[in-house]
């Protein structure tokens, strides 16, 4: 039988593991404390496709890899009963497939992709800081409303805007991805229906 939330409580992964929840509910934990993930829209997932499937033909053959709505532990405890920080992001691309350890990966990722859902300041403030804090070293922000993708780097312990890009008119549309120096994203391919 699992548990619900008390929200004086620390959580860890373990805790995470025996709680009650339906079946495909994702859970965050980020310092101890978990947050329910609400269910992708048929839209975010097209533009999770969209966006995976551009970065899995790039990275064929090469050493690093992506990765969808895997758990990524941001804590340095590799214990269930001691990781604290644990995310799901959208998209995840790492150089470091070692720290997979089968259930999750156990480390900072390079490259982090979230797509906006209706809960806009946790996606947008909560995991700009807790990624930021973390060390990754590149953070977009995709905006399925607006058809837009902000490009965030990080530079001396911030995160510095590296562009702004869409599908409106005067609208920077090619993206060139910070950690794959080679690699150019047309937004146009990000949001294709």
């Amino acid at each position: 039988m699992g548990k619900s939330i008390n929200e004086m409580e620390t959580y860890t992964y373990a805790d995470l593991k025996k709680l009650d929840s339906a079946e495909g509910e994702h859970w965050e934990l980020v310092n101890g404390t978990p947050y329910l993930q609400a269910r992708p829209s048929y839209r975010h997932q097209e533009i999770a496709g969209n966006l995976f499937f551009v970065f899995k033909q790039y990275l064929k053959g090469k050493k690093c890899t992506v990765h969808q709505e895997s758990e990524v532990n941001l804590s340095p405890a590799k214990e269930e009963d001691e990781i604290i920080t644990l995310v799901v992001p959208d998209l995840f691309i790492t150089c470091h497939p070692e720290k997979i350890d089968g259930q999750k990966f156990n480390g900072v990722p390079e490259l982090i992709i979230e797509i906006l859902s209706k809960d806009y300041r946790k996606d947008r403030w909560r995991n700009f800081n807790l990624y930021r804090d973390a060390g990754v070293k590149e953070y977009w922000i995709v905006d399925q409303y607006r058809n837009s993708v902000d490009v965030f780097v990080l530079r001396d312990g911030e995160f510095k805007l590296h562009g702004y890009y869409g599908l409106g008119e005067g609208e920077e549309n090619i993206i060139r991805v910070n950690i794959l120096e080679d690699l150019e994203v047309h937004v146009s391919d990000i949001f294709a229906q």
